[in-house]
């Protein structure tokens, strides 16, 4: 493997990885939750904006669980310059035994998913690959989003798995997509960076 162990583990040039702040974080993504365009692939329930007070219960909850079982993790990338909260790692579980967990990115907007969507998924299969010793991660999207599907083939994900027709969407069914990455892949794609 080619990481140096001078590589921090929670930071990147631009951004840090951080702990989920309910109190100021629910503010922040309440604003994002009145946009469709985020708050649809949020859950898996009809979209709508969700209130400050819903995201703290909501992040509590997913808190106090990720510190009971020690099997999930949540944080928060905030820009190192203003320490802007421009978006969230979620790992919902993580099988311990198989070394596979999926992992979510959500981002408020746009602009952000383009200027540090990579940066902030290269630090996030390294915490996942090196620090959890993680083999396997997989993420879901809707084929009737292009532009994900092209972020994350374009970053080194296979397409794995296709549930036809699984998501119902602004009146459209669309399929499912599982996307995955082995750690050699990872450490493969990272060694050509490196050399």
């Amino acid at each position: 493997m080619k990481m140096e162990i001078t590589t921090p583990l929670f930071t990147s040039r631009s951004l840090n990885l951080t702990a989920v702040d309910p109190e100021r974080d629910a503010a922040v993504e309440a604003t994002w939750t009145g946009q469709l365009s985020y708050a649809q692939w949020l859950r898996d329930q009809p979209a709508r904006p969700l209130s400050p007070f819903e995201l703290k219960k909501i992040y509590e909850a997913m808190l106090i669980k990720a510190g009971e079982s020690s099997s999930s993790f949540f944080g928060a990338f905030r820009l190192k310059a203003g320490d802007r909260l421009i978006g969230f790692l979620r790992m919902p579980w993580i099988s311990w035994n198989t070394g596979v967990a999926p992992i979510q990115l959500f981002f408020g907007e746009a602009s952000d998913l383009a200027d540090y969507g990579q940066e902030a998924l290269c630090l996030t299969l390294a915490y996942a690959f090196d620090e959890l010793n993680l083999h396997h991660l997989h993420v879901m999207v809707s084929s009737g989003d292009p532009g994900h599907i092209a972020f994350y083939e374009k970053n080194g994900f296979r397409l794995e798995v296709r549930q036809r027709e699984a998501i119902f969407r602004g009146g459209r069914y669309f399929d499912r997509l599982f996307y995955g990455m082995l750690r050699s892949e990872w450490e493969a794609q990272y060694a050509e960076v490196v050399q």
